[in-house]
Formats: structure tokens, C-alpha cells, sequence
């Protein structure tokens, strides 16, 4: 990296690594690991930048409910303050999760990723708890007065639509909502996109705050976000007939009506 020029690297700390029980006993060996190659970083003049889930969920929390569990995302805080604690002092810049679209999406949507549910009810609910792991981390990090930064990593899809026609661009309005509104909001304002909330109360009864839950996010807004760009989304009200060569996907994460 050195060689070519390098002057920042974005690396992702394995949560079980650290807390093989994702809380509680510390692995030193993985601590000291990240602390070398942040080291090493630093002595070739190369800027570290620690993301803190990279969405390999150590296998005790998911045992005890994943991300649908609330103590999830207080198991992450105390995760949080340890990386804080050992490598707040050389990091500046910290990103606390990577494209919650994806975990979430593949996680509880379509089943692709672990742990392979179809539920968008148990969806919604497991992503307000990053958000709240999220608030959580930033909470900590500021207490711990770290001297940096700390933000938020999704993917970014600009959505456009296939068509005039007044179908689409309705679709290309609630596609957007659902995916940077719905998780881009809460880090950024602290607050759910009011419409699309009031949809899935009324379908699902989801998500479900806790007391205090509301003030946490309006408080512990990020410092930035990271955005990955890979593609836009063409947006249909109609579901895909016939295979184009490219991926066509039914309704993205969660499929509403218009």
C-alpha cells in the first residue's frame, strides 16, 4: 500500500475475534493483531480507518436472537468501548457498520445471508436494533471523548424511473423512501422517515421502541456517512416478465404497495 501511494485504509474488526462471546472475555491475541497493523499503518504514513461490523455476528449473540435481540445491540456497545479503549488513541476515523441493507436485506428478506429468515416484520425490527447499536456506539464514543470521527457506511442506489408514466415515478418515490430514506434517516436526523413508519406500524406493529429509544437516536446522530456506489436502480411498478441480462429485483428489500 505504501508503494502505491496509499494514504487511508478502511479495514473491518472481527467482532468475535475480539469477544469470541461477543461480550465478556477479551481474546488478547486478537487485540494485539489489529493494534500491529495499526501500527504498522502508521509508521508507513498510512491513515487507518476502523469499521466495527462487517456483519459476522459472533455465533453467542445469534444463539441468544441476532440483531432481533436488544441486548444485541448493548452486547455491541460494550464491544465498542473495548475497540475505543485499545485503539482510540492511534484511530481517528471510525465507521461503527458496513451496508445494513445488505445484512439486513439478505438476512431477514430473502434469506441469502444468515440467519436465512423471510420475514419483514422480524426485518424492520432487527434493523432498529443496528440503529440502536449504532446510537449506542456513538453515545460511547463521545463519553470516551475519543479525538475523531465516527459514521455510518451504506450503499447508496440512486433511483430512477423506467418510465413517465405516473406509476413509476410512485414506485421510484417509495423505492428511494425504503432504501436510503428508511436507513439513512435514523443516523443522520435521528428520526424514521414519517410515512413509510406509519406503514410498517400499521402492517406489522414494527418497529417497536423501546422508552428512551427515540431520544437515543435524535442525540447520537453521526459525525459522517460512507457511502459504497455500485449501481443505480431503474424502478418499475410492474415486476420484471422476461430476464434482461441484468438482476431485476421484486419489490428491493421490502415490497409495499404504492
Amino acid at each position: 500500500m505504501a508503494e502505491m501511494g496509499l494514504q487511508s485504509y478502511r479495514f473491518s474488526i472481527s467482532w468475535p475475534r475480539l469477544l469470541p462471546a461477543g461480550r465478556g472475555k477479551v481474546n488478547e491475541a486478537g487485540v494485539q493483531f489489529y493494534s500491529d497493523l495499526i501500527d504498522e499503518l502508521l509508521a508507513h504514513n498510512i491513515e487507518p480507518m476502523i469499521t466495527l461490523y462487517h456483519w459476522d455476528l459472533p455465533q453467542a449473540l445469534q444463539d441468544e436472537g441476532g440483531w432481533e435481540a436488544r441486548t444485541t445491540a448493548e452486547a455491541f456497545a460494550e464491544y465498542a468501548r473495548l475497540c475505543y479503549a485499545r485503539f482510540g488513541s492511534r484511530v481517528k476515523l471510525w465507521a461503527t457498520f458496513n451496508e445494513t441493507i445488505v445484512f439486513i436485506g439478505h438476512g431477514y428478506i430473502n434469506g441469502l445471508h444468515p440467519p436465512a429468515v423471510r420475514d419483514p416484520a422480524r426485518a424492520i425490527q432487527a434493523c432498529h436494533h443496528v440503529f440502536i447499536a449504532h446510537a449506542l456506539a456513538v453515545k460511547a464514543f463521545r463519553e470516551m471523548a475519543v479525538a475523531g470521527e465516527i459514521g455510518f457506511v451504506n450503499v447508496l442506489q440512486p433511483h430512477t424511473p423506467l418510465t413517465d408514466s405516473e406509476a413509476d415515478i410512485k414506485a421510484t418515490e417509495l423505492a428511494d423512501a425504503i432504501h436510503t430514506h428508511w436507513l439513512y434517516d435514523p443516523v443522520l436526523k435521528g428520526t424514521y422517515p414519517a410515512d413509510l413508519l406509519a406503514q410498517t406500524q400499521a402492517l406489522w406493529g414494527v418497529p417497536r421502541f423501546a422508552p428512551g429509544d427515540d431520544a437515543l437516536l435524535r442525540e447520537n446522530r453521526c459525525d459522517f456517512i460512507g457511502l459504497n456506489y455500485y449501481r443505480r436502480e431503474t424502478v418499475s411498478a410492474q415486476p420484471p416478465e422476461i430476464a434482461t441480462g441484468g438482476r431485476a429485483w421484486r419489490g428491493g428489500i421490502i415490497l409495499f404497495r404504492a
